[in-house]
């Protein structure tokens, strides 16, 4: 909570309205975050996938995974260190990688990161 307190102090802007020398600051909310049980349902899902041998949906999964965490890549710098975020990213290409050679030891081991940082990211 700290943190998007903090983040949302940071990137506090003004904006002008139009017509009017009013200055009205801007700030970005808990709300806009992506959700933390919304990561881990997908890695979850991602799992269940790999366990059950059906790598097509696994795939189509970790790829709207990768999707997700770019669109929200600056929301999830509010919350983890740079460290954290950039472990996330290489993990979930590493496991589309391994999802690719069907590969279920590797995948899983990267999923094992992946909910490792997802956790550490939204902790404070």
């Amino acid at each position: 909570m700290i943190r998007i307190l903090l983040a949302s102090l940071i990137l506090t802007s003004s904006i002008i309205h139009p017509g009017s020398m009013l200055w009205e600051p801007a700030t970005v909310s808990a709300v806009d975050l992506p959700s933390k049980q919304t990561l881990q349902k997908q890695v979850n899902q991602i799992q269940t996938y790999i366990r059950v041998s059906n790598w097509e949906q696994a795939e189509k999964l970790a790829s709207r995974m990768e999707k997700t965490f770019h669109e929200n890549e600056w929301q999830l710098q509010l919350l983890g260190d740079e460290v954290e975020i950039e472990g996330l990213q290489t993990s979930i290409n590493r496991l589309k990688a391994a999802i690719k050679e069907k590969d279920s030891v590797q995948s899983n081991v990267e999923i094992a990161e992946i909910k490792t940082y997802i956790r550490n990211i939204y902790e404070l």
